[in-house]
């Protein structure tokens, strides 16, 4: 049964973690659907809506996926290249765990993408949720 609810900006932001413009924005990039507009102006946010914010803040989890370990990566090269291999491995340690991290997230937004698809309309309140500090 499909859940024909309507929802503010405001509370299709707070189910993704994210600020209101967030979700604003990710409509202009592509990432969310325009929303129907009431006869007033204001946007006319449904569930699916909502849902796909959710999946786009977990596939995307920041505005640069991959950034956190591309940066370690290249420290990782480059504190190996000055020969302190002691310290090189306790970065590549590190940047074991930043992967480790990305792939739980990968594996996450995959969990949720399979229950979203089988209907389960409150795919949005099943899992824990980073704010805008953690998220970004």
């Amino acid at each position: 049964m499909m859940d024909t609810g309507r929802f503010r900006t405001v509370d299709v932001a707070r189910a993704a973690g994210v600020h209101p413009n967030t979700v604003r924005l990710y409509v202009e990039w592509g990432f969310l659907a325009e929303p129907e507009r009431a006869a007033n102006g204001y946007r006319l946010w449904t569930s699916e809506h909502r849902d796909q914010m959710v999946f786009a803040r977990l596939a995307m989890h920041g505005l640069w996926p991959g950034r956190l370990i591309r940066e370690s990566a290249l420290a990782l090269a480059r504190r190996a290249a000055t020969g302190d291999l002691a310290g090189a491995l306790s970065d590549a340690r590190r940047h074991a765990g930043l992967v480790d991290d990305e792939i739980r997230r990968a594996e996450g937004a995959a969990a949720f993408l399979e229950r979203w698809a089988a209907g389960d309309v409150d795919a949005a309140s099943d899992d824990e949720w980073f704010g805008p500090r953690e998220a970004a």
